[in-house]
C-alpha cells in the first residue's frame, strides 16, 4: 500500500474507557484516509506555530517514522500515540 503523506486535519478525538474515538469530518480526505489505511498517529503538541499552521495551511513540520505502524509522527510533538483502526 503506498505511504500516504503526512495529515494535519483538525477533528475531535476523545478517550472513553482506554479507547480512542477519533471523529474526523465526513466527508473528508482524513475521512476517506482512515478508512482507507487503517492506521493513524496522533500527535500531542503545546507548539503554537503547529496550531496557527493548521488555520493558516502551513503543515510542512518536520516528522519522525512510527514504529508500530506505517506512517509518521510531528518530530517535535511532545508525545504520539500509533493507532490502529477499528470500524
Amino acid at each position: 500500500m503506498k505511504l500516504l503523506s503526512p495529515q494535519y486535519p483538525k477533528m475531535e478525538i476523545s478517550e472513553v474507557n482506554g479507547h480512542f474515538h477519533i471523529k474526523p469530518f465526513k466527508p473528508s480526505s482524513t475521512y476517506d484516509n482512515l478508512l482507507r489505511h487503517g492506521q493513524c498517529s496522533i500527535n500531542f503538541v503545546d507548539d503554537v506555530r503547529i496550531f496557527a499552521g493548521a488555520l493558516t495551511g502551513h503543515r510542512d513540520w518536520p516528522t519522525s517514522p512510527c514504529q508500530q505502524i506505517e506512517g509518521e509522527y510531528i518530530a517535535d510533538a511532545l508525545s504520539h500515540i500509533e493507532l490502529e483502526i477499528a470500524t
